[in-house]
Parts: structure tokens; C-alpha cells; sequence
């Protein structure tokens, strides 16, 4: 079997909507371990933290701020996406997992970041 990267960083762990949420990055966690349970061949590889340059390549500078503001009030995006500074935090490593994990694909790896993608962000501050 063929090894797949994992992209995987402990912030991740901070990515938390509160109980009840369906969003947990928690499952992470059991992931990994069923990784190790079934001797899927892997390599966890570590994401450093995005800069807000990096965010800014497809993110407008008014909604970075909004989340930072957000975070900081602990406010939210919609009404199932509360932000506070754990939130943003782990966003950042979010995003500097996609940036590891295009490079990998790119050089034709077989990778997957498990806190990558996620569906309630946008360009801008209009909601």
C-alpha cells in the first residue's frame, strides 16, 4: 500500500464551535489512531502557521480584518460559525496546512490536510 501524507498540526485541536456543533476537529484524533491500529502506511507532516500575506492571496484585507475583529469579540460569520481567538488561531494553521499540502500534491504525493477547506469562508466581508 502506498503511504499517504497526513498534514496535521495540535492547533487543529483548537478549532472548536462548542458542544453540540456538528464541525468537530477533535475526530481528527481517531483518525490518526485508526491510521496506526490498521498499519496504514503514513507520514504526518507538521504545517508551519500562514501570515496574514499568505491569507491575503484569496482572502480581501476587509474580511481578514472582520475575523480578527470577530475573534477578538468573540462574535460570529453566520449563525453556526462563532470566531474567537482560538478559532482564528487554529484557522491559521488550517490555511498553512493547504499551502503543505498543495506543494506536496504538486510534486505528485498522495496528501491530505485534515483541517483544510473549510466551507464558511469568503473573499469578502458581505455576508
Amino acid at each position: 500500500m502506498e503511504e499517504i501524507k497526513i498534514v496535521f498540526h495540535e492547533k487543529y485541536l483548537k478549532y472548536n464551535f462548542g458542544p453540540g456543533h456538528p464541525f468537530w476537529a477533535g475526530r481528527a484524533v481517531p483518525f490518526l489512531e485508526k491510521l496506526k491500529k490498521y498499519k496504514i502506511p503514513h507520514e504526518i507532516l507538521v504545517p508551519k502557521k500562514a501570515t496574514d500575506k499568505d491569507i491575503l492571496l484569496v482572502h480581501t484585507k476587509d474580511y481578514l480584518e472582520r475575523v480578527k475583529r470577530l475573534a477578538r469579540e468573540r462574535g460570529a460569520l453566520s449563525i453556526d460559525t462563532p470566531v474567537n481567538p482560538n478559532v482564528l488561531e487554529a484557522s491559521y494553521y488550517s490555511v498553512g496546512g493547504s499551502i503543505l499540502a498543495l506543494k506536496e500534491a504538486l510534486k505528485g504525493e498522495r496528501v491530505m490536510n485534515l483541517l483544510g477547506g473549510l466551507h464558511h469562508a469568503g473573499i469578502s466581508d458581505s455576508s
